[in-house]
């Protein structure tokens, strides 16, 4: 009985992932969107940064753990989704730094 829970706990679980234009892979668990990027060897242009990702077909950070099969489809600021999202991003960190600034008053 003991050998077969040391053979279980051995055993890999791989996710399926399907990453639009570059094809399904198994990566494990508990990977970010990120890293995953990285993993796969998505390419990101130079002056098109991938802002976000759509994480079956929802907009979401690439900070989000993965822990199941998807499909993903990573979001640059070439896209209108991209540029809302890089300005958005950019309008929190002037207020950020505004109230570091100026105090909490401002």
């Amino acid at each position: 009985m003991a050998k077969n829970y040391e053979k279980r706990k051995k055993i890999k679980v791989l996710i399926d992932v399907l990453i639009d234009g570059y094809g399904h892979i198994n990566v494990p668990p508990n990977i970010t969107l990120l890293q995953l990027k990285n993993y796969a060897g998505v390419k990101e242009e130079k002056e098109i940064p991938i802002v976000a990702a759509l994480y079956n077909n929802r907009i979401i950070g690439l900070d989000y753990v993965i822990r199941r099969n998807c499909r993903i489809r990573y979001i640059n600021t070439g896209t209108d989704d991209g540029r809302e999202i890089y300005g958005r991003s950019l309008s929190i960190l002037l207020h950020a730094a505004f109230r570091e600034i100026m105090g909490k008053k401002a």
